[in-house]
């Protein structure tokens, strides 16, 4: 049931980006998407690496990165100054093919659920990060992307391979460490759901 729902979700928001879905607005496309997604799912019920979870339920660690793109002013962003939205990091390289893959998908979540709080912050790799800068407007990634030439954001999340998925609720929280890729929408979406607490 679960990887149905995912598929659910996955797909809902690509036909939607392709224009498959004529005549049917995003905000309808959302909340059809919601309601697939049990209130019953907990935390436990998505799948990911289990061997990070000392990592979740805590502050997730500090982005150290040495460059930006994509961010507005090409100011650095800060996770403390991202509390209220849902924040999706992904550990990917230019020359990683799964990372590749992935890429269209990311952009269709972002535009469909940017509106209601969806961050996704691409730190690339320190192996051969040159050209990043013209491989994101090659592929038209629409968000941010960090470099991390020190690898001090890797170490921090304790990344173990590419792509790596890290998933931060509206309050900073890390809740998914090393989030399987066929996760992600289902986890976006039940995050979003939620609401932050009262700072």
């Amino acid at each position: 049931m679960k990887h149905v729902i995912n598929q659910v979700a996955t797909a809902m928001v690509m036909a939607w980006g392709c224009g498959a879905v004529q005549g049917v607005s995003q905000d309808e496309i959302s909340d059809e998407i919601s309601d697939e997604i049990s209130d019953e799912i907990s935390d436990e019920d998505i799948l990911r690496e289990r061997n990070l979870i000392h990592l979740e339920g805590i502050p997730a660690p500090a982005l150290s990165v040495t460059d930006w793109l994509n961010t507005p002013d090409g100011k650095p962003l800060v996770l403390d100054a991202l509390q209220g939205q849902v924040v999706l990091i992904d550990f990917w390289g230019t020359w990683c093919a799964p990372c590749r893959a992935t890429i269209p998908h990311l952009k269709e979540l972002y535009e469909f659920f940017a509106e209601d709080g969806l961050v996704i912050i691409g730190v690339h790799s320190t192996r051969d990060s040159r050209g990043v800068d013209r491989f994101v407007k090659e592929q038209g990634i629409n968000y941010p992307v960090a470099i991390d030439k020190r690898r001090e954001t890797w170490a921090a999340f304790e990344g173990d391979s590419y792509p790596d998925y890290f998933l931060i609720d509206r309050n900073g929280i890390l809740r998914f460490a090393d989030l399987e890729t066929t996760e992600i929408s289902r986890a976006v979406v039940l995050l979003l759901k939620e609401e932050a607490l009262e700072r």
